[in-house]
């Protein structure tokens, strides 16, 4: 009886040892199961979140314009290619402020036709100063071209973020920081069969001091514009130098 007592005893103890490991054993299995299955996974897409994001960091409507696009178009002034671009098309060009004493000869920026004024220009990043007077509107001609790396265009309202002079968009003119050596542009272009023509001459010569962590460049540029009216009004004759 004993005997008999002492069996019964052993094997509800090895039973439950073996109730114990079975879950133990699952796990460790489910757990293989799943290392497998995190191997084969291709794409993950999170279709929401809620982490607390920087505003200046959200995704905005972006246009890129890279300098290589800028050179191929054959566009006599920056300006003259940015108003093809829809969201520019009101933009300000030098041949449409013929006798206009506050604009004359300035090339504006003008997204969605919202005023120029309230176009917000930045190089590298930072502010431009405003070549109209009590207005911030940047004349787009001052920007040494040569030196154009790219031009991004924020078309939807960036006020939020920079201000009340943003309220159509940004336009942000990336520079080359190391230019080193001599480049000259020019471009010439006939109006019509009458003659008229617009000119100009770029030239841009820079040099690398102090292990490339100074660069140090001038900017020249003279454009001339045959004027197209019954006036017979002599031509614009533009001369820049940075």
């Amino acid at each position: 009886m004993k005997l008999k007592r002492n069996y019964l005893f052993g094997t509800t103890v090895l039973a439950g040892l073996v109730a114990i490991s079975a879950p133990a054993w699952a796990q460790v299995q489910q757990a293989g199961v799943q290392a497998t299955d995190a191997t084969q996974v291709e794409e993950i897409v999170v279709t929401g979140s809620r982490i607390r994001r920087d505003p200046t960091t959200a995704p905005t409507p972006l246009i890129q314009v890279d300098r290589e696009t800028l050179l191929e178009t054959g566009a006599a002034t920056m300006i003259d290619y940015l108003a093809t671009i829809p969201a520019l098309s009101n933009s300000q060009i030098p041949s449409d402020t013929t006798g206009n004493l506050n604009t004359g000869g300035l090339a504006l920026a003008n997204l969605r036709a919202l005023g120029s004024g309230r176009t917000l220009t930045l190089v590298d990043g930072r502010r431009h100063v405003g070549s109209q007077g009590a207005t911030l509107a940047v004349d787009i001609d001052s920007i040494p071209r040569l030196l154009i790396q790219n031009v991004e265009i924020i078309t939807g309202g960036a006020s939020s973020i920079y201000g009340a002079d943003a309220v159509s968009g940004v336009l942000n003119f990336t520079l080359r920081k190391d230019f080193e050596g001599l480049e000259i542009d020019s471009n010439y272009s006939q109006i019509n069969e009458d003659g008229q023509a617009a000119q100009r001459i770029s030239g841009l010569i820079g040099k690398n001091f102090f292990d490339d962590r100074l660069n140090v460049y001038a900017f020249g540029e003279y454009e001339k514009q045959d004027p197209v009216d019954s006036l017979g009004s002599g031509p614009i004759e533009v001369r820049r130098a940075i």
